[in-house]
């Protein structure tokens, strides 16, 4: 309500510091300041030393690729490769061997083998 104009507080009845208290801290102020503290905490030589502290005691969550290890990683599939074109793969040499098997059983019951070319 601090940001309202003087007319539209006396219209709404929240007029500052008589019906509503004023700000106690200027909040852009205050945020600039407090964060200005923090990183002069940060690159102190002091927390730096206590980082490096921690990580040996209790190790770190980078990988040495220096990804960081997520648990759910372990869970995601992984892209399979693509099988080479000129290497048949287990289903083709399976239908080759069907098919040879079954022109052994034609020819052992004396049945010609279907004759896919051309007709004369």
């Amino acid at each position: 309500p601090w940001k309202m104009p003087k007319v539209v507080q006396e219209q709404c009845g929240c007029v500052i510091d008589s019906d509503y208290p004023s700000p106690i801290v200027d909040h852009k102020e205050a945020t600039k300041a407090a964060m200005s503290k923090l990183g002069k905490v940060k690159r102190s030589v002091a927390a730096k030393d206590e980082a490096q502290q921690i990580v040996k005691k209790h190790g770190s969550r980078r990988k040495p690729n220096g990804r960081i290890n997520n648990f759910f990683d372990r869970f995601k599939k992984q892209p399979e490769a693509p099988i080479p074109s000129d290497q048949p793969c287990a289903a083709d040499e399976r239908m080759e061997a069907e098919a040879e098997g079954e022109m052994a059983e034609e020819e052992q019951r004396g049945e010609a083998p279907e004759d896919e070319g051309d007709p004369p």
